[in-house]
């Protein structure tokens, strides 16, 4: 009994050892087979049936072969990817570990993948089209993608809710490319990229770099070159993060990065999809960048540089051509007042450029410009923060147009949308102009215009003369809301001609404490004047010219020393001035002047206590009354749109 119970416990082990036998000899011929079944399983199309899907998509090119499970080579192959993210990746001589199991639960785990030729396409859905048409243009076109190709989504997708069930996982990349098409931006050339990335459901991660790119060529969409000659390295980490969440500027601050761009640019054309309404022509220069972030935060040696002797700028109503040297440095900041953090190795981002010289024409109407030449303006633009995203905003800024000159005065009139009612034949000007902008987006500083040699007819009569005009600047641009303080306009050694009337050596001043414009372009612009000019000669030099009053010229050019203040307002509509008498003055004008469109009309009393005139228009025509008094001006006001204005003038 003790010999057979031994010898059943010696012979108990053999069916387990049997069955590990067979299970070795199983998985033995599993590999064996494996090539055959794994290779058949490629040729035959049975790998992308089984792949295929609304978000998923692959081709494969022959041949292609597995000696191993989850090893791949292939000779060529396209992966289409449909989400959130869309793209296209073309491969030749691809080699892929792949894990095998994942992609039945959708999840496309590469641990290596190497080839050559390749040519990846990405783009990034989008909500709304309005204000991006030119950018989403210049997008690579997909349309064989699987499911629905649209790039613009037909409804508003929660940003919790994936639009893609598959998740592509790539580690190990090491890849030759010959094409990189990612948004907008198109690079063709050699390039080795190396790391890893990973797009899913809601899900994002970037561990790559580009290394010893170029020289190739960089492209604004399909062929819109921007820049020859284009080289360097970049290398980018995303930590894997919610697109959806991040789909406007603050995705920035989630790259860390390190970049060396370098190109010979051609033209910046491109730039016209970032400006609604402009048109950038020309731009060709030299191109140099070192860009480093952390989180999106810019820190030293970043740096960029570019010049060019010619870009010009069109847009209704304007036009520029102008020389342009652009640099980003890095300014060192006050840390408690500019950024309040602590630290003493605080730096902000300067963005600088200047031109030597720069053409501009205004003017509304086509084939009518008016001209200015500026020289030797800067800008100076810091940063509050070397974070970059949607959070920078400007710390200060610096704009200087010293030296501002025009000899195109006869072309003033292009400056109105309708044939003016005066013609310039001669003049030119001079000006400077110098902004400083706060952290608060509030703009301030001094202009200061001299004009000589000015000659222009209005309404048959000839002015000529010489004049300067100074004022103080405050924009919100925040609000809108622009502020003229202190403006100052001097007219001396005017002399006009109006048929055999002449006259010389008069002079004016007009003041305007404060005129305040709502808006960009303004809606309305409203302020208070005041006036002040050697007499009254030229509006009777005027009028007796077209005979009006002819008696009275000698006793009324006796008025000098005439004054008036008031209030004007003007929208996109009508212009209104009153004038209302003031005390204490000998002589004064007092009245009203109304225009909107095409019809004016006006009522004036230019006088004192003993001699006045008065002069109307409520648009039945001129009319003229020696020595007018308070209720002549009245009587006339009540034919000028409401609100009517009631006048007090200088009684005997």
């Amino acid at each position: 009994m003790v010999r057979g119970s031994s010898s059943e416990a010696i012979k108990q082990p053999r069916p387990k050892r049997l069955r590990h036998r067979r299970w070795a000899i199983a998985v033995v011929l599993v590999l064996l087979v494996y090539p055959v079944l794994g290779t058949l399983f490629l040729w035959t199309g049975l790998f992308e049936r089984a792949m295929r899907s609304d978000q998923l998509s692959v081709r494969i090119d022959h041949p292609s072969w597995t000696l191993w499970p989850g090893h791949i080579h292939v000779r060529g192959a396209t992966v289409l990817v449909n989400g959130e993210t869309q793209f296209k990746l073309e491969a030749k001589n691809l080699l892929l570990h792949v894990n095998l199991f994942g992609l039945f639960k959708k999840h496309v785990k590469v641990t290596h993948l190497s080839g050559d030729d390749i040519h990846l396409f990405l783009r990034v859905k989008v909500n709304d089209s309005r204000g991006i048409e030119q950018r989403l243009a210049a997008y690579p076109p997909l349309p064989d993608l699987p499911g629905d190709p649209e790039l613009v989504e037909k409804k508003a997708v929660p940003r919790d809710q994936p639009s893609s069930e598959y998740t592509v996982d790539l580690d190990g990349l090491e890849a030759h490319v010959s094409e990189l098409w990612l948004m907008e931006y198109h690079y063709v050339g050699p390039a080795t990229i190396r790391g890893s990335f990973l797009i899913g459901p809601l899900r994002m991660r970037v561990n790559a770099s580009v290394q010893g790119f170029g020289p190739g060529e960089l492209r604004f969409g399909e062929k819109q070159v921007i820049a020859t000659s284009f080289n360097g390295r970049v290398a980018a980490t995303i930590p894997e993060t919610n697109p959806m969440e991040h789909a406007d500027e603050s995705f920035l601050e989630l790259v860390t990065a390190d970049a060396f761009l370098k190109g010979d640019v051609q033209t910046l054309a491109h730039v016209s999809a970032y400006m609604q309404g402009t048109h950038v022509e020309a731009g060709a220069g030299p191109f140099e960048a070192r860009i480093v972030l952390s989180n999106g935060r810019v820190s030293a040696p970043t740096y960029a540089t570019f010049s060019t002797k010619k870009v010009s700028l069109r847009r209704s109503g304007f036009a520029a051509d102008t020389d342009w040297t652009f640099e980003a440095r890095f300014d060192k900041a006050n840390p408690k007042e500019a950024t309040g953090l602590a630290s003493d190795d605080e730096v902000l981002p300067r963005l600088s450029s200047k031109s030597a010289s720069t053409s501009v024409s205004l003017g509304r109407r086509p084939g009518n410009l008016f001209k200015l030449q500026l020289h030797d303006h800067e800008h100076v633009v810091v940063l509050d923060s070397n974070q970059l995203g949607r959070m920078t905003d400007i710390d200060h800024a610096r704009i200087r147009f010293p030296k501002i000159y025009t000899n195109d005065f006869h072309d003033v009139g292009a400056l109105t949308e309708t044939p003016p009612s005066f013609a310039s034949q001669a003049g030119e000007g001079r000006a400077s102009l110098a902004l400083d902008i706060d952290h608060h987006h509030v703009m301030t500083g001094p202009f200061q215009a001299t004009f000589r040699g000015v000659r222009f007819t209005i309404a048959d009569v000839l002015f000529q003369g010489q004049g300067d005009a100074s004022c103080r600047i405050h924009v919100d641009l925040d609000h809108k809301v622009s502020n003229v303080k202190g403006g100052v306009l001097n007219l001396s050694e005017v002399g006009l001609v109006a048929g055999d009337q002449h006259m010389e050596g008069w002079w004016a001043k007009i003041e305007a404490p404060q005129v305040t414009a709502h808006g960009f372009a303004p809606a309305l612009v409203e302020g208070r004047i005041a006036l002040r000019t050697k007499s009254a000669e030229p509006l009777l030099k005027i009028l007796a010219a077209k005979g009006k009053i002819t008696r009275l010229i000698p006793d009324l050019i006796s008025l000098n020393d005439v004054r008036g203040g008031g209030t004007f307002r003007k929208n996109e509509t009508v212009t209104d001035v009153v004038l209302e008498p003031l005390e204490n003055v000998l002589f004064n004008v007092a009245g009203r002047y109304y225009e909107k469109g095409h019809d004016s009309r006006y009522a004036f009393v230019v006088g004192g206590s003993i001699l006045s005139l008065g002069i109307a228009d409520d648009g039945s025509g001129l009319s003229v009354m020696p020595f007018a008094r308070e209720g002549w001006l009245n009587e006339k006001l009540l034919g000028l749109p409401k609100p009517v204005t009631q006048m007090r003038t200088s009684e005997p």
